[in-house]
């Protein structure tokens, strides 16, 4: 079996997260990842590698999340009727192409539980298809199939 290894980098930090308490002292937490994007600008990760394509993240250093404090209102004055934050920006798409999520959130500002969900995912919008079989370019990938075999081995040239 052929492998190929591709160089991995870190995907810029997501939004900080809403405090973790909604009362008191707390911590906000961001985090990012370790990917690659090949030429059809579509997005490798540890969860998306195959086995013949191995992502080398040792260009990531660093941590892959950060923490930090929040202060929120002190927990006496929090004794008010339920109610929810506003909705946080939604959150990066899952995908490049093809079918993709994204995710927002918001938290209950109060002691008293909030009804309704804190968390809403939806649909991509506007994601192009991926493709199906990728236009044959000058040091792109080649598709090496031999003859009464069930074995396809594909070379990604880097430049």
């Amino acid at each position: 079996m052929i492998y190929c290894v591709v160089p991995g980098k870190w995907s810029p930090f997501t939004q900080w997260s809403l405090c973790n308490v909604t009362c008191g002292r707390g911590y906000q937490e961001r985090s990012r990842f370790c990917h690659f994007i090949d030429e059809n600008n579509n997005t490798i990760d540890k969860s998306t590698q195959s086995e013949k394509l191995i992502l080398d993240d040792a260009a990531c250093k660093g941590p892959a999340s950060e923490k930090r404090k929040c202060n929120m209102p002190p927990c006496e004055e929090s004794k008010r009727r339920p109610q929810w934050s506003p909705w946080s920006s939604w959150s990066p798409c899952s995908a490049s192409c093809g079918a993709g999520t994204q995710a927002r959130t918001r938290r209950c500002t109060t002691r008293a539980p909030c009804a309704g969900d804190n968390v809403q995912i939806r649909k991509c919008p506007d994601l192009p298809k991926c493709p199906t079989n990728p236009a044959h370019t000058n040091n792109d990938v080649y598709d090496d199939s031999k003859e009464n075999s069930n074995e396809t081995v594909k070379f990604i040239m880097m430049n």
